[in-house]
């Protein structure tokens, strides 16, 4: 029978080896066993220690159980899976990020980047608002034959992420997608693994400098969500919506912008192709859905 950290992506299995390692050496710092109990034990004092948010401290229990199962350590990986956040812990507070962003406001954004000539981060910024990308799918960007191809950073063999192709019939905006396209490229391979990652802090010190005052201030997903947004209010299909934002499902769509935000057109559509591959409910979260409807029906009954 195959474990079930077998069916984890090579990927993803290398990020959870390395936040198991941090942890794991912590724990040993601070007189925790490494074993079914002293792992748990350390899960709870960090629930409780409110230096973690709430879903930082269930990917790291995932991370530790899988690391766990698949070295052999079933005790430890089921008692792990089996604890749950601590209802009397106060997590800490998860930043909240904007999910729109005005015109006036990302052409400050852009233009400090220049003046700072920090053109990475202007380049993370023109292209995940030109084309929607999530972050991690910015150095993945190509061109071909006048379309662009972005992969999806959360495609799965279940169904979830799709690779799309895309098009732009703006000139300027063709323009600005390949100069940035260029900025990004132009940076070694090996050191574009984290490039998103850079380029995400530096913008968050120049929003915290520009607006001290605002609660929510932009981040790169701030961008897609802005697409999101105007990809809803442009008139465009559900399907090609999906096919833009990179989802196999339609009713993923809802989790990204609003409408009313929206401002009414966009230079980028998706190829018919890829539009061809957008289901109404991606298989592996219809059953999610299914459940989730069940639960409003039962809850609103009169």
């Amino acid at each position: 029978m195959a474990k079930a950290a077998d069916k984890i992506k090579g990927s993803t299995r290398k990020s959870y080896g390395k936040i198991t390692g941090t942890h794991l050496a912590r724990a040993k710092e601070q007189g925790y066993t490494l074993t079914p109990k002293g792992l748990a034990d350390y899960m709870r004092k960090l629930a409780n220690s409110g230096t973690i948010t709430k879903s930082s401290w269930y990917k790291l229990r995932c991370a530790i159980a899988s690391t766990q199962d698949y070295g052999g350590y079933k005790d430890a990986a089921d008692r792990l899976r089996a604890l749950k956040f601590p209802e009397k812990a106060t997590p800490k507070a998860k930043p909240r990020r904007a999910k729109i962003i005005t015109d006036q406001d990302f052409k400050t954004l852009r233009d400090t980047m220049a003046d700072k000539n920090d053109t990475i981060t202007w380049a993370y910024l023109t292209l995940c608002r030109q084309l929607g990308c999530r972050p991690a799918e910015v150095q993945h960007v190509s061109e071909l034959n006048g379309e662009f191809y972005v992969p999806s950073a959360k495609q799965r063999a279940d169904g979830r992420g799709l690779d799309r192709f895309l098009t732009v019939d703006d000139p300027a905006a063709l323009f600005e997608i390949r100069k940035a396209m260029g900025i990004v490229g132009s940076v070694e391979p090996l050191k574009r693994k984290t490039l998103h990652r850079v380029a995400q802090s530096r913008l968050n010190r120049t929003t915290a400098a520009l607006w001290p005052r605002r609660e929510r201030l932009p981040t790169l997903y701030t961008m897609r969500h802005q697409m999101g947004s105007d990809l809803k209010s442009s008139g465009l299909p559900p399907e090609e919506v999906a096919a833009v934002m990179g989802h196999q499902s339609t009713a993923s769509a809802s989790v990204y912008g609003y409408k009313v935000s929206g401002r009414g057109s966009v230079a980028v559509k998706p190829t018919e192709a890829t539009v061809a591959k957008v289901r109404k409910v991606c298989p592996a979260s219809s059953a999610r859905f299914k459940k989730a409807t069940h639960f409003k029906k039962a809850q609103f009954k009169p």
